[in-house]
């Protein structure tokens, strides 16, 4: 077994050389400016942490906010005229039968996700109700609610966001039917929106 040495043991390399190497090791080292000396630091890679269910839907949120913005620009403005006739009970593409609308209005697929519009500007409905739709399906729901409410309060007399936000769900890709909720899901104010599943 080694034995550890006290430093005062320890000959400087040097002290072994005759006095005349010392002098020429003096003299070639002459002007010679040492280094400074910098602890290297070597950082290991360490692995990524998995994201947390959070940081994905942020990550899918960013991902898909350049469709998002598409979808926004691809339907209308929306600023319809009450003489551009009344709110659509129901609609649905083509391929969606009559048996389809019956079974949404029964409550066939659960509402799994609900968006509320009271109280937004025209402006700032349509671009909820689009990013809503859009995350609704990159998520595989299948059926949503969406509520507008009557207008019953509105200044000018008439459901706007009723009116408009129907009118947005025609023209939003991914939305195969909807039709006014029943009474026991927002009945008038409201209507039940059946989406495709995402591709």
């Amino acid at each position: 077994m080694l034995k550890r040495t006290k430093p005062s043991h320890i000959s400087h390399p040097l002290s072994s050389l005759a006095p005349d190497d010392i002098a020429l090791l003096n003299q070639a080292f002459k002007g010679v400016i040492p280094l400074a000396t910098h602890s290297q630091r070597v950082d290991l890679a360490n692995p990524q942490p998995k994201p947390t269910a959070k940081q994905k839907l942020k990550r899918e949120a960013a991902q898909s906010q350049t469709h998002l913005d598409a979808n926004l620009f691809n339907i209308s403005d929306g600023h319809l005229a009450p003489e551009d006739g009344p709110p659509i009970a129901q609609y649905s593409t083509s391929g969606i039968s009559a048996v389809t609308l019956r079974k949404l209005k029964r409550g066939f697929w659960p509402v799994t996700a609900s968006l509320d519009l009271h109280g937004m500007t025209v402006d700032t409905a349509r671009a909820r109700l689009s990013v809503f739709i859009q995350q609704a399906q990159l998520h595989n729901i299948r059926c949503v609610r969406v509520v507008h409410g009557q207008g019953l309060g509105s200044v000018s007399g008439h459901g706007r966001l009723k009116h408009h936000s129907r009118h947005w769900l025609t023209q939003m890709t991914g939305v195969n039917a909807f039709i006014e909720a029943p009474n026991a899901e927002g009945g008038a104010g409201a209507v039940l929106v059946l989406l495709g599943t995402a591709t």
